[in-house]
């Protein structure tokens, strides 16, 4: 749980760019406002839909990743994973950079590093409090907490950054990485089989309406994209050359995924 919050915050901070602000204190409170029913969005925060996005981006890198990742192969899969996306191309802003391999580096050298690279975007106090924030979420995992425990209190500490006197880019930050956290806590995976295959295979969708499957190869590249029935949909996989890829059904409001190897 600690390495996927870790990647969460990298993919953060290796898809933006920002200016760093001034200090301020927040403390966390204990209460919660009264809110929708429980998921993992939160109604209050301006950043959910951005913080769904890069754990979106995440869930997507994930599997695509080599254990033998090179530096250049991280930055390539995340920059095309994240300008393939529209959702980024449309919140990104004009200060959107590659990212740089000396940040990378830094975090791959440790894995808390990725607070330090932080540092480009928001005060100390701000990395701090983002810091005390991903402890506290591990150790709730840690301990089993219920979903809904998790829940509030991602959600109230949401609610205290907003009330808070951080600045307006240091909240941009500090609620995206919240809500992208928010989002590891339910994960489920699309059902394809046979898996392997070589021919056809069948995807069961889960969902009442009818969605989209994408298909991205272990580059990131989005590859094919169908429409899938509500009763589910065979796939043919014979032009796929023989390699692991990610199948992924796309909701209106929802995602989920799975590793398809073709043979």
């Amino acid at each position: 749980m600690r390495n996927l919050i870790y990647a969460m915050i990298c993919i953060f901070t290796i898809a933006s760019c920002s200016e760093p602000d001034t200090d301020v204190e927040v403390g966390i409170s204990d209460t919660t406002s009264s809110r929708a029913p429980l998921g993992p969005h939160n109604d209050s925060n301006p950043y959910d839909l951005a913080g769904k996005l890069h754990y979106d981006i995440l869930e997507l890198y994930i599997p695509l990743e080599s254990d033998f990742a090179t530096t250049q192969s991280i930055i390539s899969l995340t920059d095309s994973l994240a300008t393939n996306d529209g959702r980024f191309t449309s919140l990104a802003t004009g200060t959107y950079s590659i990212p740089i391999s000396t940040r990378i580096n830094a975090i791959l050298s440790d894995p808390e590093g990725v607070y330090t690279a932080l540092s480009a975007s928001i005060s100390p106090l701000a990395i701090t409090t983002v810091k005390n924030f991903c402890t506290d979420v591990v150790a709730l995992y840690t301990t089993n907490a219920d979903y809904d425990d998790a829940y509030l209190y991602i959600t109230s500490y949401e609610d205290a950054i907003i009330l808070s006197g951080f600045t307006s880019k240091e909240k941009e930050v500090m609620l995206t990485i919240a809500t992208g956290v928010n989002d590891l806590g339910e994960q489920t995976y699309v059902t394809v089989y046979p898996n392997p295959a070589n021919e056809t295979v069948n995807v069961s969708n889960p969902f009442e309406t009818e969605v989209t499957l994408k298909i991205y190869n272990f580059k990131g590249q989005l590859l094919n994209e169908k429409l899938i029935s509500s009763k589910g949909n065979q796939v043919s996989v014979q032009n796929l050359n023989p390699g692991t890829y990610l199948f992924v059904l796309q909701s209106e409001n929802s995602r989920i995924q799975n590793k398809v190897v073709v043979f």
